[in-house]
C-alpha cells in the first residue's frame, strides 16, 4: 500500500467507524496511529443510510475494515467463521485468477482455438482447368 493511498484509507476508515459508532470497539493504539497517519485533507464523506457496497471506498479501506471487524467488532462465533470463509473463498478465486499455471493453460488452449491454417491457393494454370471444366459441367 503506497503511503498516499494508506492516509486516505485511514481517513475513510475513521469517519465510517465514527459514523457507525464503531470507534469504541477498536483498541486505542490503532486509532491513534490512524489518526496520527491519516491524510487530513481527504474529504471522504459517508451515508450511513446507505450500505457501504454502494459507496465509494478504495479496496485498502475495505481491507482494512474486514480486519477491524473480524479482530475487535465482531463478537459472534458463527459470524467470525461464516466471514473466515468468505474470505478463504475470496483468496482461492484471487489465487486461481493469478495463478500463472492455471494462465499459461488458457493462452495454450486459446491458442489450439486460434491456430494458423495455411492457404493453399491454386496455380494459375489448375485455375484455368477448373473453369473450363466449370464451362463443361453446364
Amino acid at each position: 500500500m503506497s503511503n498516499t493511498i494508506q492516509m486516505k484509507s485511514y481517513k475513510e476508515v475513521l469517519v465510517i467507524l465514527d459514523e457507525l459508532d464503531l470507534l469504541k470497539e477498536i483498541p486505542n493504539e490503532i486509532i491513534q496511529h490512524m489518526q496520527a497517519k491519516q491524510d487530513r485533507k481527504w474529504n471522504f464523506t459517508f451515508d450511513k443510510n446507505m450500505p457501504i457496497e454502494a459507496q465509494k471506498i478504495t479496496r485498502d479501506t475495505a481491507k482494512l475494515l474486514s480486519l477491524l471487524y473480524l479482530g475487535y467488532i465482531c463478537n459472534d462465533v458463527d459470524e467470525k467463521e461464516k466471514f473466515n470463509k468468505i474470505l478463504e473463498q475470496n483468496e482461492k478465486s484471487a489465487k486461481e485468477q493469478f495463478n500463472i499455471n492455471i494462465i499459461r493453460q488458457k493462452v495454450d488452449n486459446s491458442k489450439d482455438e486460434h491456430q494458423i491454417v495455411p492457404c493453399v491457393r491454386e496455380s494459375l494454370w489448375q485455375r484455368f482447368i477448373s473453369k473450363i471444366k466449370k464451362l463443361f459441367k453446364r
